[in-house]
């Protein structure tokens, strides 16, 4: 299986690390929130293997345009995400000198923080734990985030993963209903996600809308075509997932890419 995402969060608000890190793994990555300490921080860069170190640029001990400085040496040196409570350009300026990766001033959303990152990586280095049978993402994996990010749902939002796990569950029952689509996996993903089946139902909604409001039209047309709510002028979740759900029983989403190439 592909290795995930590794993150290091470290803020001064305890509260909003914790939001940052469940963010990050709602989307699949691996995260470890530290104390706001500096030199803990460092230590951990230098010893450990993460791939990106979210962290505010003051802490306690060391601030982070010293602790980016110091872990040059690194044997895997992660990209730095800071967070300013103030726009100071002097700042600015030596964080990114330093080799600060993106720098962003606060308030932030964690889904923010997230998109960012993703935007760094690239999709397919996002395992997602997937079954695979070659040391990689599965082929539904590859697929289903080739096609989200050319339907244009991003992947830092709740609704893109509630979209995903539910067009697989679909898949592998089978099912064909969407009236017992729906019914049957809003109380199942609200309870694998820890939340309710309401949220899960306005979330799916609100990661189709961002398509049909931000996405690649040809690419939603030719998938949903005539099935699409004439009011809203988009499908509903249960004919999203529905239609999704059967492309791929049908094989025609075998390889996305290509058949976006022809």
């Amino acid at each position: 299986m592909l290795k995930p995402i590794s993150i290091l969060v470290c803020l001064n608000s305890e509260s909003e690390a914790n939001a940052v890190a469940n963010a990050f793994n709602i989307v699949g990555c691996s995260s470890t929130v530290l104390p706001s300490d500096g030199e803990w921080v460092l230590a951990a860069i230098i010893d450990g293997l993460y791939d990106y170190a979210v962290m505010d640029s003051c802490l306690p001990g060391i601030d982070a345009a010293a602790i980016i400085s110091e872990a040059r040496n690194a044997l895997h040196l992660p990209k730095f995400i800071v967070l300013d409570p103030i726009y100071c350009e002097i700042t600015h300026r030596l964080l990114i000198s330093v080799g600060t990766a993106y720098y962003m001033v606060k308030p932030m959303d964690a889904e923010h923080i997230v998109d960012k990152v993703l935007k760094l990586s690239d999709c397919s280095k996002v395992s997602l734990n997937a079954d695979t049978n070659d040391g990689g993402m599965s082929l539904f994996d590859k697929n289903i985030c080739e096609l989200f990010r050319r339907f244009g749902i991003p992947a830092s939002i709740n609704g893109y993963v509630y979209l995903k796990r539910a067009i697989a569950m679909t898949v592998d029952s089978q099912t064909q209903n969407k009236k017992k689509i729906t019914k049957d996996l809003y109380p199942m993903l609200a309870e694998e996600f820890n939340t309710t089946p309401s949220r899960v139902e306005r979330a799916m909604r609100h990661a189709i809308t961002i398509a049909w409001n931000r996405g690649d039209i040809e690419a939603l047309e030719s998938y949903f075509g005539y099935t699409v709510d004439e009011d809203k002028g988009k499908p509903t979740n249960s004919e999203f997932i529905a239609m999704v759900s059967e492309a791929f029983r049908n094989g025609e989403l075998e390889n996305v890419k290509m058949k976006k190439a022809l």
